[in-house]
């Protein structure tokens, strides 16, 4: 039997003009033999970049793939001055947004270290964590929970080793809501049926993606103006990420009725 405990812990949370936030969890992992593995920390900081951080102990993780018998787990980032993706002992991603709401996903992949079984297990978020989806890599077609909804679940397939954890922050309604783009306007919204984004840069392209982070829709716009259809959606909460001719990308929450 292994035990993965997942335990989200607020680590610190400050609000400033510069926009300045921590908001952490950590995963802690324990298989059926009693090894353990505290090293995954997930979250978002002002201090962290799209590099590899050393003063965060984001440690690059070479040779896989790992043998059999050991048991710990990895994380994913995207660097970007190296354009492609570093496995890493620790995930922390710096507030790249201009939104005061984004989500992220956090990609992992366990090692078994010969067990066969995982409980994950994690605390109360953050409040300013809307939404938080632990899911396989196959978008939650095997394992889809919600972690502001439930406090565990268990992993009982060892073929199933990667796990992403989509996560909404919502800092809107604090004093971080003046840092959010003003360039950018979408309304209405909520809608029924459609909803209108404006724009002072010239928009690339537009992705509307659902809570789990998955893309329902991608359009080309080069323009300024987009019209984006929202009949055939279910009623809920959309994202928008809208990416301008300058690769800047910004994420706005769309509410359907």
């Amino acid at each position: 039997m292994k035990k993965l405990l997942i335990v989200p812990i607020l680590l610190l949370f400050t609000m400033s003009i510069a926009f300045s936030t921590n908001t952490f969890f950590q995963i802690k992992l324990k298989n059926g033999v009693g090894q353990e593995w505290n090293n995954l920390i997930f979250g978002v900081s002002d201090s962290a970049t799209s590099n590899m951080d050393l003063h965060l102990n984001e440690k690059e993780i070479p040779n896989f793939p790992f043998p059999n018998d050991v048991f710990t787990a990895v994380a994913l980032t995207y660097d970007s001055t190296e354009q492609r993706d570093i496995w890493s002992y620790r995930s922390i991603f710096g507030i790249t947004q201009d939104s005061t709401v984004f989500m992220v996903r956090y990609r992992f992949r366990l090692f078994f270290g010969g067990s066969n079984t995982v409980t994950m297990k994690w605390a109360n978020l953050d409040k300013h964590i809307s939404s938080a989806y632990l899911v396989d890599k196959w978008g939650g077609n095997w394992l889809n929970v919600n972690m502001k909804q439930q406090d565990s679940a268990v992993i009982s397939e060892i073929l199933i080793d990667y796990f992403d954890v989509v996560v909404v922050y919502d800092y809107s309604g604090s004093s971080v809501a003046a840092f959010e783009d003003s360039n950018i306007s979408l309304y209405p919204n909520p809608s029924n049926d459609y909803t209108i984004i404006n724009s002072d840069n010239l928009i690339k392209s537009i992705e509307i993606c659902n809570i789990l982070g998955e893309i329902l829709s991608y359009t080309i716009i080069n323009d300024n103006f987009a019209k984006i259809k929202l009949a055939d959606f279910d009623s809920g909460v959309y994202f928008a990420r809208i990416i301008d001719n300058n690769c800047n990308i910004s994420v706005r929450k769309i509410i359907k009725n």
